[in-house]
This record gives structure tokens, sequence and C-alpha cells, in this order.
């Protein structure tokens, strides 16, 4: 969100439609790229020999 009065604040300025929809374009790429990164992944492990299960989950 844009607020002008924060500008000078945070040294931000609007940005145009052409900047946005690169922005955009770009953060779509992300999910292709981590799901074919996965597929490698799974991949390498059943060459190995690995069990494909679920991934064991994470407790912080």
């Amino acid at each position: 969100m844009l607020v002008p009065a924060l500008q000078p604040v945070f040294r931000t300025f609007p940005i145009t439609s052409d900047q946005w929809w690169l922005v955009l374009g770009l953060s779509a790429l992300v999910i292709p790229a981590v799901e074919i990164a996965k597929a490698f992944d799974r991949r390498r492990l059943a060459a190995r020999g690995a069990p494909l299960g679920p991934a064991p989950s994470v407790r912080l």
C-alpha cells in the first residue's frame, strides 16, 4: 500500500504498471521452479532406492 505521507520516511515511490507486471511475472515463476526442483530430488532419491513417502514434519 502506498501512503504518500510516508514516502519521504521510507524513501518509497510509486511503480508503473509495467513494473508491477514484471514483479508478478517473476514471483509467479517461484512455484514452478520449486516444483521442478522437488521433482529432480524425488527422481534422485528414487534412483538411490530411498523411500518416497511424505517428508517428516519439523517441529520448531
